[in-house]
């Protein structure tokens, strides 16, 4: 309840799998989508650590060109962070934000673009160094 009243309270989340399947899945709604949510799943033990979209394969898009390729980018954009390459992860995030503020988008975020429309958009917006 806390969660959906107030998201920005919440900086971090530790939970276990289930209930962070769970608790990712709301949050992505209430974030703009599934299809712009990020995630990385760390193992703070072995140093392993998993970014992928929240909203996973998508096997009922595959293949329409519907996809939003957004969280997969952002996903980059903490594995960046993480790996101590804020400046790459930066311009990435930016390209993403450029992207999005200019309307291209695809149809889940209220635009009509295709999937490689909007990376091959944010890949020419993407600029660092």
């Amino acid at each position: 309840m806390k969660l959906v009243a107030d998201p920005t309270a919440f900086e971090v989340i530790v939970t276990n799998n289930s209930y962070g399947d769970v608790l990712s899945d709301l949050t992505a709604q209430l974030a703009g989508g599934p299809g712009t949510t990020a995630s990385a799943n760390l193992n703070c033990e072995t140093g392993f650590c998993l970014y992928e979209p929240v909203h996973g394969s998508a096997p009922d898009i595959a293949g329409k060109g519907l996809a939003n390729p957004i969280g997969a980018l952002l996903s980059a954009v903490l594995m960046l962070e993480r790996l101590g390459r804020g400046e790459a992860a930066r311009a990435l995030r930016d390209a993403v934000d450029g992207s999005v503020e200019h309307g291209v988008c695809t149809p889940d975020l209220g635009g009509s673009h295709r999937t490689r429309e909007v990376a091959e958009d944010i890949r020419a917006r993407l600029v660092w160094g």
